[in-house]
């Protein structure tokens, strides 16, 4: 049976990292999603392992991990990767995708998710992966690809970037052609193309084994909302049918963030379960 695992990022803000993966593991998740990476509009790249000591801190996350049987599966790199004409934020991104290289290595995490660059061409994505690659293999690492979205202010709906349709992804993919570069789809982002006749089923289905890990969420199919599974418009049964189609093996992550008016632990615990129990759902539509 798959196992179901959530991120830490919407239980840190109230427990700090170790609080968040006590709370993971005793609403009877399976394993975790680290967020090394701070999202929303905070683009300072700052988290829980700034500072000098992030070594330490990440050596005592995975003894804790250890101790509470908590298997940390993947994580989620700073992003943007890049800013076109910002070359400050750039040369401080590089240094802090490395960094959560490193880290993923200490915590024994197999699958990081790094951004790729979004509206570059397939072959500027290709060498900046070769670029990401030797660091990768140090670590023993898989650098994840996920797909991506820009927005249609005009239309009021997503239009297609790096890794939007499986076409750009799987030529990326395969043009760094190593085990230690694969595929993360996010569920959610492939159905903002539902204007476009696009799906996730589709995507998982073209790009087949390439896909290790996901980003399971919900939406209305328009916006990026990042909803629990079930809560949206996306048809889950049809997701399941693609993944089973392509015999998926790996973690079925939940990439959910909170409600703005989740302003306490107490609010953000009714949301977490109601999380875990769509997780749970998901995971017996697999069998």
């Amino acid at each position: 049976m798959l196992r179901i695992g959530m991120m830490t990022e919407t239980i840190s803000r109230f427990t700090g990292m170790k609080g968040a993966l006590k709370v993971i593991k005793d609403l009877g998740f399976d394993c975790a999603d680290i967020t090394i990476q701070k999202t929303g509009e905070n683009r300072k790249l700052t988290n829980y392992f700034s500072g000098k000591d992030y070594k330490k801190k990440a050596q005592e996350l995975k003894e804790y991990a250890d101790k509470i049987k908590l298997p940390l599966v993947q994580a989620h790199a700073p992003f943007p990767s890049y800013l076109d004409g910002k070359p400050r934020y750039n040369k401080l991104a590089w240094k802090k995708l490395l960094k959560s290289i490193e880290i993923c290595g200490i915590l024994k995490i197999k699958h990081l998710v790094i951004h790729p660059w979004n509206d570059h061409t397939n072959e500027e994505n290709i060498k900046f992966y070769k670029k990401v690659l030797p660091y990768a293999k140090k670590a023993n690492v898989v650098v994840c690809v996920e797909n991506m979205w820009r927005w249609n202010k005009e239309k009021e709906q997503a239009k297609p970037c790096s890794c939007s349709f499986s076409d750009t992804f799987n030529a990326i993919v395969d043009g760094v052609n190593s085990k230690y570069v694969k595929a993360c789809v996010d569920i959610g982002h492939a159905e903002m193309f539902a204007h476009m006749k696009y799906s996730a089923r589709k995507m998982l289905e073209e790009m087949n084994e390439r896909v290790v890990c996901l980003h399971i969420h919900d939406n209305d199919k328009i916006h990026d909302k990042h909803w629990i599974p079930f809560r949206g418009s996306i048809n889950y049964k049809d997701v399941v049918k693609g993944l089973k189609k392509i015999n998926y093996k790996g973690d079925l992550v939940a990439e959910i963030l909170a409600d703005p008016e989740i302003d306490t632990f107490e609010k953000g615990l009714a949301y977490w379960k109601e999380n875990y129990r769509a997780m749970r759902k998901i995971q017996s539509m697999m069998k």
